[in-house]
């Protein structure tokens, strides 16, 4: 089965009232009753759109993309049973339940509470009655068929599922609406309300908590306001009535002023009369000292002491009691189990489909929400991407994310998104009914902040200079001074982290305190307010510039890897440090961003390099310096790299130029070295590139700097390769790899390996090369390998096509373009996509192969890449002439010919046997006359017309 739908659906299930009696009673005959019902089920269910998922006898499990269309079936369903002759005037009808929920797949089925409560709500009912949910009723009640209302039965509580549900029944015009009482699970005495809206996702940390309450009498969930404790609460007591059946409830402490009403407040709900000359505490533990019960104490961060002093006395005096409190901070008290509720799960963010993001609780519950203001919204191919972005932008805070979902009734996705930069004035639509810190993200986190008394919310709001997280050390730098000393910072931690407004986790590089970006946004509001905002950002700024230089010295050597992943961990910081710095009027903006070259260059960060750089340059002060044209080239590198050659080569030619004006060395060398390769590499000018690189390797040796030589040298190398200089190629990419070596350079020494390998593969020393990359390949594979990994795969799929092993240069080749995609690269991209090509020409699919390399030559124009075009033009001759084009093809040949002829590059020695044989092919299937005209009109296009020739 195939193409089920996903998201808010509803579910229908239908079951014969009385089957096993008619079996009985019809025996065999009982099998065309069945086939009839079966018949008259499958006609309504299609004739309303829905989609059969299972039939077991005489049950049907059935979905529908709209509660309007769910309701119209079981409608249509109990008229047909009505008006059908059954055998010997027998009454055959079937009980009906409906449930719209979110539409989980697990394999060809659908899974999770809500199919579940379908199920449930279905044999609640009896024969020729359909039962409806809430949520079924508030989406579908618009759309009724003529003839039909919905009659209220009231909350039940259905077999096997703790959380009550509303109930409706469907009365329809002409037929019966009288039936016997619901079937009802009993349970003990509870006060748990029925909630407006289902309880949605949470699965995982409902089960730890109710694995907490059986290893621990009392329980306290805590977190920000907004996390959702109170709801996970509420779940948990409600999926856990069976273990408590002497009752279970729920007592609201957020109105309660003072210590001493807490035990009279537990008693009101519960039920107990005050007993005069008896304190209230007594009282309870008298009718709680025996038996299985639960106390759900909500909202008890403004009574702390007291409620812990009430929890540790019941807990004492009874003997099976159990406490799941909800509180910002723990209770404090002996035998508390802590559980930090965790923000809801937000999608990755490569995450753009409707498959991809409702796996996702964060945006399950915007979707659920958003729904319930406008019945018509789900989360589709147009909308999906963006809001995964605001479920991002929100850290999977329920309150924010539930308030942005109602905003859907007068606001766009896209722009309830653009509007979160601002979003304390935007989130302000709680339903009136909920408590005051609920119905604003504003209220929820002055909830929280209110708690601390003045030199903690000083010493928060300072907090809010930092992005995504940071350590202790860097919190006594960064925050202490003004009042506030470096000893105080611990202390100060602990009672914030205590208070639930930041989080600690223990990460593989130590132990990271962490913000959500909601409270950042609150606590820098704060901060501003103090006017310490830019004081603080300066502290901030400094630090991580100083880490980051650090680091970029320490990213050519053998402690690369600690270095990268201090980066990797800081990198919010890192960036929020660029915009502040590139802004303040000096050049720490461009250090700070030109320092992060390499992270971004050898993790294949390039389109993250590209935009930090084009901040720091565009916010720094635009004056000629050594640094400022460096950063020129580097812009260019990576915009050449990602498909903007003409930007690229510009950015390039303004840092070579403005390096030389200002007469740094230094400079100068970044910036020929760059230019060259990139004029190089494109076979744009190749003499000019030469030149280039030459005059930066005579640079570095002046220097005396042997890491830029080691660099140069790489690009040297491949500027030779395009002319077929390959000894000296060769000899230079051994040069670099040994020099790498040296600085005990892993990365360098990697990819040196994999350039080594594709030059000896060019001079068909096949089983060389396969060894360089397979060398390469070898270590870690994490992200910061990203670029040498996808090399590797790139060259060992050319390897393996060379060799014919069609399979395993398939494997490698797929492999690589994922990376490749992953980074941008578009050349090698294209390269890669070209030698797919040929697999496939090679398997017998030449249209596959050609509207392969057209892809690939395409973007080899796109980006000036003159020796891609004509890699790309003799490939095609090579399918042209597979598919009998024989005379296209000698003109292909002759195409690519001119256009190495006018660049000056050489063929691949590799590639040389093959296009000599096609030729000689092409000369037999023509004849020499025809096929030199052939050729020659080819070499004699132009090169925006040998492009048409090959459709690129």
């Amino acid at each position: 089965m195939t193409d089920l739908p996903t998201g808010t659906i509803t579910f229908l299930f239908t079951d014969i009232e009385g089957s096993t009696r008619l079996l009985q009673e019809l025996s065999t005959r009982f099998t065309s009753v069945l086939e009839r019902h079966q018949n008259l089920i499958r006609d309504a269910v299609n004739s309303h759109g829905g989609v059969e998922i299972k039939t077991e006898g005489d049950s049907f499990f059935c979905v529908f993309d709209t509660a309007t269309d769910g309701l119209a079936a079981a409608v249509d369903i109990q008229r047909r049973m009505a008006a059908e002759s059954w055998i010997e005037d027998r009454h055959v009808s079937v009980r009906i339940g409906v449930h719209t929920g979110v539409g989980a797949l697990g394999g060809d089925d659908y899974v999770g509470m809500d199919v579940n409560r379908a199920a449930r709500i279905s044999e609640t009912g009896h024969g020729g009655q359909v039962l409806v949910s809430a949520a079924t009723r508030l989406l579908g009640q618009a759309g009724l068929p003529d003839g039909v209302t919905f009659l209220d039965l009231g909350e039940f509580h259905l077999k096997d599922l703790d959380e009550p549900e509303h109930l409706f029944q469907l009365v329809v015009a002409g037929l019966n609406s009288e039936f016997p009482p619901l079937r009802k699970l009993e349970a003990g005495p509870t006060n748990l309300p029925a909630l407006a809206s289902g309880f949605v996702g949470r699965e995982q940390e409902r089960a730890d908590v109710e694995q907490l309450l059986g290893e621990s009498r009392l329980v306290t969930i805590t977190g920000v306001a907004g996390a959702g404790k109170s709801r996970l609460a509420l779940e948990v007591a409600t999926h856990s009535r069976d273990a408590f059946p002497d009752g279970v409830w729920l007592v609201e402490l957020a109105a309660v002023t003072s210590d001493e009403l807490i035990a009279q407040a537990v008693s009101h709900v519960i039920g107990l009369q005050e007993s005069p000359g008896r304190v209230a505490t007594d009282v309870l533990v008298d009718y709680l000292r025996d038996g299985k019960r639960l106390l759900i104490l909500d909202n008890c961060e403004y009574l702390v002491e007291g409620v812990g002093m009430l929890a540790a006395h019941l807990i004492a005096a009874t003997s099976d009691l159990r406490i799941l409190a909800t509180s910002q901070q723990v209770l404090g008290t002996g035998g508390e189990n802590r559980y930090q509720c965790p923000p809801l799960a937000i999608p990755p963010s490569r995450a753009d489909s409707p498959s991809d993001v409702l796996g996702f609780d964060s945006v399950v519950l915007f979707e659920v929400r958003a729904t319930e203001v406008d019945p018509t919204f789900e989360v589709n191919d147009g909308n999906a991407a963006v809001v995964a972005a605001i479920c991002r932008r929100l850290d999977g805070m329920p309150l924010a994310i539930e308030l942005a979902a109602a905003l859907v009734r007068i606001l766009t996705p896209e722009q309830v998104l653009e509007r979160l930069d601002d979003r304390f004035e935007l989130l302000t639509g709680g339903p009136r009914d909920a408590p005051q810190h609920q119905q604003t993200l504003r209220a929820a986190l002055d909830s929280t902040f209110e708690l601390l008394d003045g030199d903690r919310q000083e010493f928060a709001a300072r907090l809010g200079v930092f992005v995504g997280g940071f350590d202790v050390a860097t919190a006594e730098t960064v925050t202490s001074g003004g009042g506030i000393g470096r000893a105080d910072v611990i202390d100060a931690l602990s009672a914030l982290v205590d208070r639930s407004l930041i989080t600690s986790e223990q990460t593989s590089g130590g132990r990271r305190l962490k913000i959500l970006e909601s409270v950042r946004e609150y606590l820098l509001g704060k901060l501003e307010k103090s006017g310490q905002l830019v004081v603080r950002q300066i502290a901030h700024a400094k630090h991580f510039a100083g880490l980051v230089e650090a680091a970029s010295k320490s990213l050519r050597g053998p402690d690369q890897d600690m270095w990268d992943h201090r980066l990797d961990t800081d990198i919010e910081n890192i960036r929020s440090a660029i915009a502040f710095t590139a802004a303040t009027g000096d050049d720490t903006g461009l250090e700070l961003a030109g320092q992060m070259f390499l992270y971004w260059r050898c993790r294949g960060e390039w389109s993250d390099g590209l935009h930090w750089t084009r901040v720091a340059l565009e916010n720094s002060p635009d004056r000629d310096s050594g640094l400022r044209a460096r950063m020129l080239a580097t812009a260019g590198f990576f915009a050449s790299d990602l498909g903007d050659g003409a930007r690229g080569i510009t950015d390039l030619e303004d840092g070579l130029a403005m390096a030389r004006r200002t007469g740094d060395l230094h400079a100068e060398g970044y910036c020929a070295s760059f230019l060259g390769a990139e004029l190089s590499r494109r076979d744009i000018d190749l003499d000019r590139g030469l030149a280039l690189l030459s005059e930066a390797q005579r640079i570095y040796a002046e220097l005396g700097e042997p890491y830029g030589e080691a660099w140069v040298n790489r690009y040297l190398a491949l500027s030779h390769q395009e002319r077929g200089n390959l000894d000296e190629a060769i000899a230079l990419h051994k040069r670099s790899l040994e020099a790498f070596r040296d600085a005990q350079d892993a990365w360098n020494i990697r990819f040196a390996q994999t350039l080594l390998g594709e030059a000896m593969h060019t001079v068909a020393e096949l089983s060389g090369s396969r060894r360089l990359y397979d060398e390469s390949l070898r270590g870690p594979s994490g992200a910061r390998f990203k670029v040498v990994i996808a090399h590797a795969h790139k060259g060992l799929g050319k390897v393996s096509l060379a060799e014919g092993k069609l399979d395993e240069a398939s494997d490698h080749l797929l492999k690589a373009s994922q990376e490749l995609r992953e980074i941008g690269d578009v050349a090698c991209i294209a390269e890669t996509n070209g030698h797919l090509g040929m697999v496939n020409l090679g398997r017998g699919h030449p249209a596959v192969a050609t509207e392969l390399l057209v892809e690939s030559g395409r973007t080899f124009r796109d980006i000036t890449d003159k020796g891609g075009v004509a890699w790309s033009l003799d490939r095609l001759a090579a399918v042209a002439a597979a598919t009998g084009a024989h005379e296209r093809a000698a003109q292909l040949l002759g195409a690519g010919s001119a256009i190495r002829e006018k660049s000056g590059s050489m063929r691949p020695v590799v590639d040389q046997p093959d296009f000599d044989q096609l030729s000689s092919d092409l000369e037999e299937q023509l004849g020499p006359d025809v096929f030199q005209a052939a050729t020659q009109g080819g070499t004699a296009l132009e090169f925006d017309e040998a492009v048409r020739l090959g459709g690129l």
